[in-house]
């Protein structure tokens, strides 16, 4: 959903709200799930984060099907990460 009422204000559209964050790859993780606290690899961050970029395109026809998504989450979700990677979190 692309409005978040539980935000603040200026926060509350989310595509406007995270557009800004994804200039600064410092502030990437601002845009993890605080209920994570960390816990997660920044490879694994930054996979996502490109994968939810490529849906913020503008222009709907470069926008990635709904199913590449899908599977694209999907492939993180269960890719196993090496070790080294796994304990290196942000």
């Amino acid at each position: 959903r692309v409005i978040d009422n539980s935000r603040p204000s200026e926060e509350q559209n989310l595509v406007t709200w995270a557009q800004p964050l994804f200039k600064d790859k410092r502030m990437f993780h601002l845009m993890a799930d605080p209920l994570l606290e960390g816990n997660y690899p920044i490879k694994g961050l930054y996979q996502a984060l490109a994968i939810a970029a490529m849906c913020l395109q503008e222009e709907a026809s470069v926008r990635p099907l709904i199913s590449d998504v899908v599977t694209a989450l999907e492939y993180l979700s269960v890719n196993k990460i090496d070790e080294a990677e796994a304990e290196e979190s942000v």
